[in-house]
C-alpha cells in the first residue's frame, strides 16, 4: 500500500485518540523522563529491524511530550522465561512502559491485573480464545489484536488449488504456550470441509517437516521469524521437492523466498505507528483498558509463479491478474519486438502481400507470353504412315506402304498490330500489378502499426484496471479500519467487496482484450497467432516529448495557419505517392494502347515470313521401290514464303471494339478523378482527426487530473467519517473512466497518425532515416514558399 494510504489509515486512528491525549497533557511535563521496555518471546532474526522502526514511532508521538530511553529483553521461547522476564520488568521501578513484541509476551501481559507499569501488548492473536477482556476497563492493559487471516488465507489458498488435507506450520513454543490455538484453527478449517494438522516447528525445520503426514496437500506457513531468511527459504525448497503447495501469513516477503503464495499487506508499520500513540497516551495517564484493540489486514495477493509452476499449478486467470508476480512472468516473455519490428515483419511475411507477389509474377509472365509473338517460332514434327499396299503399288513411288517423314518449320511475325499493342498492354498491367502491390504494401503496414499499438493500448488499459482494483481494496482496508473503531457498520464493507468482484471482471476483460490484439498483431505479421512477444514501447500519460516525437503533425497541429498550409501540401504528396492513383494510370495506359490498336485495325495487316524443310526418314514396302522409270523427290527439300493477311469484314467486330476500348478508356480516367477527389478528401480527413485526437490528450489529462485531486478529498473525508461509501465509489470510478480516457486519446492520436501517413502514400517505419528526415524538409519548405508568397 503507498505511504499516503498507511498515513490515511493511522490519521484515523489518531483522530479517535487525540482529544484524550490533549486533556491528558496539561498535566504532564514536557521534559519528564520515561523508559520503554520491549519484551521479544525469544531471539528473532528481525527483532532488530522491528524494534527500530517501533522505536522511531514511538519517538515521533511520545518524544514531543517525553524524553525517552529504552531497552529490549529477550525471554527463550519458552512461557515459563517469558513470565520470568515480564515478572522482572513489572518489579523495576526504572521502567515505566512495556511493549510485549511477540504472542506469547502479549498472552503473559495482556492477562496481568492491575500491572504496576502500563502495559502495551502488541501481538495478541485472539482475545477470546486467550482469555483476555476486551474494553471491560479492569484489566489496565492495553493490547492489540493482529489480524487473524486464517480463514480468508485458506479461502484463498484453495481457490488457488484443490485442498483435503492442510498443514500448519506453527513455532513449536506459541503452539506449546497457547493450547486453545490448534483446536481453534482445526475448527475454522473443518467448517470448510478441510482436515488439519498442526505442526510444531521447534529447533530444527527439516527435522519438523518429518511430522508433515503424506497425505497432505497443501501448507500454511505461520511467522517463522526465529529463523533466518536462508532457513525459510530451504523450507520452501523443501515443500516444493514434496509437490506441496504453500500459503505464508507474513506476505511478499515470505513469497519471495519461495512460498507459493501469500494474501496478507505488511501491517508492521501501521501496528508501530498505533504503539506509538499508545505509549504516549498511557505516559499522559489514560486509561489502557479504553483503547481500541483491533488492527485490519490488507489484502494484496503475491504469487510466486516460478513455484507454482515448479508445482505444475496453474491459479485462476483473475487472481493471476490482480495478483503480484515474482519469480517469473505470467507468459515467456518471447521476441522483443518494436512498432518498427512489426510494421516491417507484416511487410516482409504477410499472406496478403504474398498474394500480390504472385499476382506481379504472374503479370510479368503475361509480358513474357505478349513478346513470345513476334519472336521466332521453330517446329519440328514427325509423321509415319501405312496405307493399303494395293494403293501403295499404284502410286508410282508417291506414296509407299511404309512411310515416315519430318518436317522443319520456322516462321517469324514481321509485323502484328495486336501483337505489338498486347505487349504494350500486358507491360501496362504489370505496372498496375505492381502499383496494386505497393498499395497492399502500405495498408498491411498500417495495419501492423495500428495492430501494434492497440496492443499497447490494451497493455496500458490493463494496468489502469489493475491500479482501480488496488483503490478499490485500500478502500476495502478504510472501510474495515472504520468498522474496527466504530465509525461504521459492515455494510460499506461488504458494498465494497461487491465493488472489489467487479473490478476483478473488469480486470478479467482487459486481459482478453489484450490477447485478442495480440493474436491480431500476430496475424497480419503471419507469426503463429499464439507467439509470445514483448512491445518495447511504453506511452506514459504524462510524456508529451514522446507524443510530439510520433510526427511532424503534432507541432503542426499547434499552429493553425501552418497546419492549413500542410494539409495542402500533403494532398500534393499523396496524389504523387499514392500507390493506387498509378494503378489507375497504369490501367489507363493499356486502355489506350489497346483503343489505338482498335483504330489501326482497320488499315494495318499482319506480315509474317515462313519457311520449311521436310526430309524422308523411311520408306518401305509395296511401292517404295518401283524402279528407274519412277519419279524422284528431293530428300530433304524446302520451301519458304510471306504471309499478309488482313481480315476485310468481321460482322463489326472491329467496330464494336474500337468504341468499347474508348469506353473503358473514359471510364477509368473518370474513376481517377473520383480516387484524387477521395484522396484529398482522405487526407484532409485524417489530418482534422489527429489534430482532434491531439487536443483531446491534453483535455484527458485535465479531467483525470481533477478526477485525481477529487478522490483525494473524498477519500480524506471518507476517512473522517464525513461521507460514506458511495462518494468514495463514485469518485473512484470517475478516476478509473478519466484515466481509460487519457489512454484511449494518447493511442487515438498515435493510430491517427499512421493513418495520416497512409492516407499520405508513406508509412514511416518503411522510410530510412534519411527519407524521413528530408520528407520533414520538403514540408519545412513547402511552409517557407507558402509563407514567401
Amino acid at each position: 500500500m503507498p505511504r499516503r494510504h498507511y498515513a490515511v489509515v493511522f490519521a484515523m486512528t489518531v483522530a479517535l485518540l487525540i482529544p484524550t491525549a490533549d486533556a491528558g497533557a496539561q498535566t504532564a511535563s514536557p521534559a519528564a523522563e520515561a523508559q520503554v521496555a520491549f519484551v521479544f518471546d525469544g531471539p528473532d532474526q528481525e527483532a532488530d529491524t522491528r524494534r527500530a522502526l517501533f522505536q522511531t514511532e514511538i519517538d515521533a508521538v511520545a518524544g514531543r511530550r517525553f524524553a525517552l530511553t529504552y531497552r529490549t529483553v529477550l525471554a527463550d521461547y519458552t512461557l515459563a522465561d517469558v513470565e520470568q522476564q515480564v515478572d522482572a520488568l513489572m518489579a523495576d521501578p526504572d521502567v515505566d512502559v512495556v511493549v510485549a513484541m511477540g504472542p506469547l509476551a502479549s498472552q503473559v501481559t495482556a492477562r496481568l491485573v492491575e500491572p504496576p507499569h502500563p502495559v502495551i501488548a502488541a501481538v495478541v492473536l485472539d482475545p477470546t480464545l486467550q482469555g483476555l477482556p476486551e474494553r471491560d476497563g479492569t484489566s489496565g492493559v492495553a493490547y492489540l489484536t493482529v489480524p487473524f487471516t486464517f480463514s480468508r488465507d485458506v479461502d484463498t489458498f484453495r481457490a488457488l488449488t484443490p485442498l483435503t488435507h492442510l498443514a500448519v506450520l506453527i513455532n513449536g513454543p506459541l503452539l506449546d504456550g497457547l493450547p486453545g490455538l490448534a483446536p481453534r484453527l482445526r475448527a475454522a478449517s473443518e467448517a470448510v470441509g478441510i482436515e488439519l494438522t498442526a505442526v510444531g516447528i521447534d529447533a530444527s525445520i527439516e527435522a519438523s517437516l518429518d511430522a508433515i503426514p503424506d497425505d497432505v496437500d497443501g501448507v500454511y506457513v505461520t511467522p517463522l521469524n526465529r529463523f533466518a531468511p536462508e532457513e525459510r527459504a530451504q523450507l520452501a525448497a523443501s515443500l516444493v521437492e514434496r509437490g506441496l503447495p504453500s500459503f505464508a501469513y507474513g506476505g511478499a516477503e515470505e513469497v519471495a523466498l519461495g512460498f507459493m503464495a501469500s494474501l496478507n499487506v505488511d501491517f508492521t508499520e501501521s501496528l508501530a505507528r498505533r504503539v506509538g500513540v499508545y505509549v504516549e497516551r498511557v505516559l499522559l495517564g489514560d486509561d489502557p483498558a479504553t483503547f481500541p484493540v483491533r488492527v485490519v489486514a490488507g489484502e494484496r495477493l503475491v504469487l510466486n509463479l516460478a513455484t507454482a509452476r515448479a508445482l505444475d499449478v496453474y491459479p485462476p486467470l483473475g487472481f493471476v491478474l490482480e495478483a503480484e508476480l515474482l519469480g517469473a512472468s505470467m507468459t515467456p516473455p518471447g521476441e522483443l519486438l518494436s512498432l518498427d519490428d512489426a510494421v516491417l515483419q507484416a511487410v516482409e511475411a504477410n499472406r496478403s502481400l504474398a498474394i500480390q507477389d504472385a499476382a506481379v509474377a504472374a503479370s510479368a509472365a503475361q509480358v513474357r507470353e505478349a513478346r513470345s509473338v513476334v519472336r521466332p517460332q521453330l517446329n519440328v514434327s514427325a509423321t509415319g504412315l501405312l496405307v493399303d499396299s494395293r494403293l501403295a503399288d499404284v502410286s508410282q513411288g508417291q506414296q509407299p506402304e511404309w512411310d515416315v517423314a519430318g518436317t522443319l518449320e520456322l516462321s517469324q511475325v514481321l509485323f502484328s498490330e495486336g501483337a505489338s499493342a498486347n505487349i504494350g498492354i500486358q507491360r501496362a498491367l504489370l505496372d498496375a500489378s505492381d502499383q496494386s502491390r505497393s498499395a497492399e504494401r502500405l495498408d498491411i503496414a498500417l495495419d501492423a502499426a495500428e495492430a501494434y499499438l492497440n496492443v499497447l493500448r490494451a497493455e496500458a488499459l490493463l494496468e489502469v484496471q489493475r491500479d482501480n482494483l488496488q483503490l478499490t481494496r485500500q478502500s476495502l482496508e478504510f472501510a474495515e479500519q472504520r468498522e474496527a473503531i466504530g465509525t461504521a457498520g459492515p455494510a460499506e464493507g461488504l458494498r465494497l467487496r461487491a465493488e472489489l468482484a467487479t473490478r476483478r471482471t473488469d480486470l478479467i476483460d482487459a486481459f482478453v482484450q489484450g490477447e485478442a490484439a495480440r493474436l491480431a498483431l500476430n496475424q497480419v505479421a503471419n507469426r503463429p497467432l499464439e507467439a509470445p512477444f514483448t512491445t518495447t514501447e511504453v506511452v506514459q500519460a504524462d510524456d508529451p516529448e514522446l507524443l510530439q516525437s510520433a510526427s511532424l503533425l503534432a507541432a503542426l497541429i499547434v499552429d493553425p495557419r501552418g497546419f492549413a498550409r500542410v494539409r495542402d501540401f500533403m494532398v500534393e504528396v499523396a496524389i504523387e505517392a499514392e500507390p493506387n492513383v498509378q494503378v489507375l494510370d497504369a490501367s489507363i495506359r493499356a486502355q489506350e494502347r489497346a483503343e489505338r490498336s482498335a483504330r489501326r485495325a482497320f488499315y494495318l495487316p499482319t506480315v509474317a515470313a515462313f519457311g520449311q524443310v521436310d526430309l524422308s526418314i523411311y520408306e518401305g514396302g509395296a511401292g517404295s521401290d518401283l524402279g528407274p522409270m519412277a519419279p524422284t523427290v528431293p530428300n530433304p527439300f524446302w520451301t519458304v514464303g510471306l504471309n499478309f493477311s488482313f481480315p476485310l469484314f468481321e460482322g463489326g467486330g472491329r467496330f464494336a471494339t474500337r468504341d468499347r476500348v474508348s469506353a473503358e478508356v473514359a471510364q477509368l480516367q473518370l474513376q481517377r478523378d473520383l480516387l484524387v477527389q477521395q484522396i484529398e478528401q482522405n487526407v484532409r480527413t485524417q489530418m482534422q482527426f489527429g489534430a482532434a485526437s491531439f487536443a483531446s490528450i491534453q483535455e484527458a489529462r485535465r479531467a483525470a487530473d481533477a478526477a485525481r485531486q477529487s478522490l483525494a478529498i473524498v477519500t480524506d473525508s471518507y476517512a473522517a467519517g464525513a461521507v460514506d461509501v458511495t462518494p468514495l465509489l463514485e469518485a473512484q470510478n470517475t478516476l478509473q473512466q478519466a484515466e481509460v480516457g487519457v489512454t484511449n486519446a494518447i493511442y487515438d492520436y498515435l493510430i491517427d497518425v499512421k493513418r495520416v501517413e497512409r492516407a499520405v502514400g508513406r508509412i514511416e517505419a518503411l522510410a530510412t532515416p534519411a527519407e524521413r528526415a528530408a520528407f520533414e524538409a520538403r514540408i519545412r519548405d513547402a511552409l517557407r514558399s507558402d509563407s514567401d508568397e
